[in-house]
């Protein structure tokens, strides 16, 4: 997969070349949201796929809102909830998303997002970055390559909180909305959080 500079380019030029969501379209999309959320969202999303009939720029949320379901979570875990309709809209207006949304998030572009919305984080480069600096306790958010020698089956993005398991005393990482499940997954390390993907960026959120 591509090094970290050469990713950057490759998001920045695939959001440059697709005309931006408009304001009657994102409006538009938002009333839709309001209604849908009502009837779908409880609590921590941990299964993207049951909310295709939520928009997402020209797509839906089932297909390729997983960023806006990360900050969905990752926001109600830090006790600052936001309804995921004013999520995503706000993805749209600050113009984040990748080809009208059919290719999701440049997760290069979330930093501003995580800013616009008070939380302070720091940007994990590398696996080897986050792997250092998540400490127990700490809630991050990652996107990677689906598949690490085929690109075109896309990035996916997910939040984890790293935590201590009561019962065993080992450390594990509590995964949301990565393979789309009732519940989260338990992982035993990042690189299995990670999957059989390949690490784009990661963001830790303080």
């Amino acid at each position: 997969m591509p090094g970290q500079t050469l990713h950057k380019i490759m998001f920045a030029v695939a959001q440059f070349i697709a005309p931006k969501v408009g304001t009657t379209e994102g409006n538009r999309n938002h009333t839709n949201n309001r209604a849908e959320e009502e009837k779908l969202i409880r609590t921590l999303i941990t299964d993207q796929s049951k909310l295709s009939s939520m928009r997402f720029g020209d797509s839906n949320v089932g297909k390729t809102g997983c960023e806006a379901v990360a900050l969905f979570n990752i926001l109600a875990m830090k006790g600052r909830p936001k309804r995921l309709s004013d999520i995503i809209r706000h993805l749209e207006e600050r113009q984040t998303l990748v080809n009208r949304g059919k290719w999701g998030t440049n997760p290069f572009e979330l930093d501003k997002i995580l800013y616009d919305y008070g939380l302070d984080y720091e940007i994990m480069e590398t696996l080897e970055e986050a792997e250092e600096k998540i400490s127990i306790g700490d809630i991050f958010f990652i996107t990677v390559w689906n598949d690490k020698k085929n690109p075109f089956k896309g990035i996916h993005g997910y939040d984890s909180r790293l935590i201590r398991d009561e019962s065993t005393g080992e450390l594990i990482y509590g995964v949301f909305n990565r393979t789309y499940r009732n519940s989260p997954e338990r992982a035993g390390s990042l690189r299995e959080a990670v999957n059989q993907g390949s690490y784009i960026v990661g963001y830790l959120i303080r």
